[in-house]
């Protein structure tokens, strides 16, 4: 039988790692965190018209019209990419809608997860 031991600097590197991967999770700050597969409704805002789907487990179909061929695969990445948003900046001192462009939003996005609704206003500042 042959033994081999890791020596001590790459357990310590692994372990500072490992920290260093715990702390960076602890501060991470979630704008929205579902699972993509739980979403059941999906709607957003295109040329001033909202555009609104619904997904009965195995299908996406449009609410305006059921009969439209959807590109399923463009909006399942769609909900994967806004069901788990992480904020970049934590904004401390809070402002007023407008200093954000959120007066009156460029976008809202919705998503239904279980009977929860999740909004999330777009604004247009930076």
């Amino acid at each position: 039988m042959i033994c081999r031991r890791t020596p001590p600097d790459i357990c310590c590197w692994k372990k500072r790692e490992e920290k260093e991967a715990e702390e960076e999770a602890a501060e991470t700050v979630y704008i929205t965190r579902a699972d993509s597969e739980d979403v059941t409704a999906f709607s957003y805002q295109l040329e001033g018209e909202t555009l609104s789907f619904r997904y009965d487990g195995s299908n996406w179909t449009y609410d305006g019209d059921e009969t439209v061929d959807i590109d399923e695969d463009a909006l399942n990445t769609m909900v994967e990419a806004v069901s788990c948003l992480v904020a970049e900046e934590v904004i401390k001192e809070q402002g007023e809608p407008a200093d954000y462009g959120l007066e009156e939003p460029a976008n809202v996005i919705t998503l239904t997860v279980g009977t929860e609704n999740i909004s999330i206003n777009v604004g247009d500042e930076n």
